[in-house]
C-alpha cells in the first residue's frame, strides 16, 4: 500500500527524529486519518499535543510520536492491529492515573480512549456495560440514572 504524504513535516521530521521508525509512523498516521474517520490523530507540531500527551503523574514526562484518539471500538482495533505490523510502541491511556507512567511513552503511539466513556447500565439486572474510557464518575452517573444505589465499588 502506498501512503500520501500531505505536509514535509509528516515524513522529513518524523524521518529525522526517528529514522526508518519514522517512516512507519507516518503509515499508521495516514491510515488511520484516511481509513478511520473522526478518529483523531495529535502530533507533536499540533497545539493541543503539549496537554494531551501529560498524565496525572506530573514526574512522568514522555513525548509520544503521536496521540490516537479513537471512538468506536473498530478504531481502536485498527490502531492495535497498525501499531503491531508496524513494531511501533504502544501505551494505552483511559484516566491516565498509571504511577509509573505506563499510560505514555517516549517515540510511541499514546492509544488515548478518554472519548470512549460511554455507561450503559441494565436496571433490571444492575450489568453495566462501559467503554475503555470511561472513568469512575461516569459510572457514578450512570448509576444514579438508572436507578437510586446503582453505582460501583472502588478501592
Amino acid at each position: 500500500m502506498s501512503v500520501k504524504i500531505k505536509n514535509k513535516w509528516d515524513l522529513d521530521t518524523q524521518s529525522r527524529h526517528w529514522g526508518g521508525y519514522g517512516m512507519l509512523l507516518a503509515r499508521i498516521f495516514k491510515e488511520l486519518e484516511t481509513a478511520e474517520p473522526n478518529c483523531t490523530v495529535i502530533k507533536p507540531h499540533q497545539p493541543e499535543y503539549e496537554t494531551l500527551r501529560k498524565v496525572w503523574n506530573g514526574t512522568v514526562d514522555r513525548r509520544p510520536a503521536a496521540i490516537v484518539r479513537p471512538r468506536t471500538a473498530a478504531q481502536v482495533a485498527k490502531a492495535v492491529q497498525l501499531a503491531a505490523e508496524c513494531g511501533a510502541l504502544l501505551a494505552v491511556r483511559c484516566g491516565g492515573h498509571s504511577f509509573p507512567g505506563l499510560s505514555t511513552c517516549d517515540g510511541g503511539i499514546v492509544l488515548d480512549l478518554s472519548a470512549m466513556n460511554h455507561v450503559v447500565i441494565d436496571p433490571v439486572s444492575r450489568a453495566a456495560e462501559v467503554e475503555g474510557g470511561a472513568l469512575l464518575g461516569h459510572l457514578d452517573v450512570a448509576g444514579a440514572a438508572a436507578a437510586a444505589g446503582a453505582g460501583a465499588g472502588a478501592g
